[in-house]
């Protein structure tokens, strides 16, 4: 797909990564400032390329009941807690996997991996639309498979 983009082979597409290991395009080739960012569960993939913007995407399955509220205490705001305690029990995990991939898409898109920065954004479970996360940057869910979740993230040009 990016070989497209730049009017190469998928195999002369010459990639780099940035200071914290995002993948990117080598700057020498890449005139069109494009930005890319993949995501993969079992055998799906979701790929996003922009131009001039920072891009992140992430595609999860669904955490087994036993496992999310590990994971969501961990990582959710206080209200994100509190407002996926509140759901239904059988409604948790899913919701719990539309609050992490959007966290992660955050994360991939300012290429700074998973910090404790990243996950003090709230993601605002209450609308499930466009999130403005402050600083020009952006998040939603994008609809998936039943028992997966996917959300992507885009930082403005200043």
């Amino acid at each position: 797909m990016l070989g497209t983009y730049l009017n190469l082979s998928p195999r002369a597409v010459p990639l780099a990564t940035n200071a914290h290991g995002k993948p990117c395009i080598s700057v020498e080739i890449n005139r069109a400032g494009l930005k890319f960012n993949l995501s993969h569960c079992d055998r799906l993939a979701l790929l996003a390329v922009t131009s001039g913007r920072e891009i992140g995407v992430d595609l999860q399955g669904t955490l087994q009941e036993a496992a999310w509220p590990a994971v969501a205490g961990r990582f959710c705001t206080p209200d994100e807690w509190e407002w996926v305690q509140a759901l239904p029990p059988e409604t948790r995990a899913p919701a719990f996997a539309e609050i992490w991939t959007r966290k992660e898409a955050i994360a991939k898109a300012v290429g700074e991996g998973l910090t404790s920065r990243i996950f003090s954004i709230a993601v605002d479970p209450a609308d499930w639309g466009m999130v403005d996360c402050g600083g020009g940057l952006f998040v939603w869910s994008i609809p998936a498979q039943d028992q997966l979740a996917a959300a992507i993230a885009v930082q403005q040009p200043l």
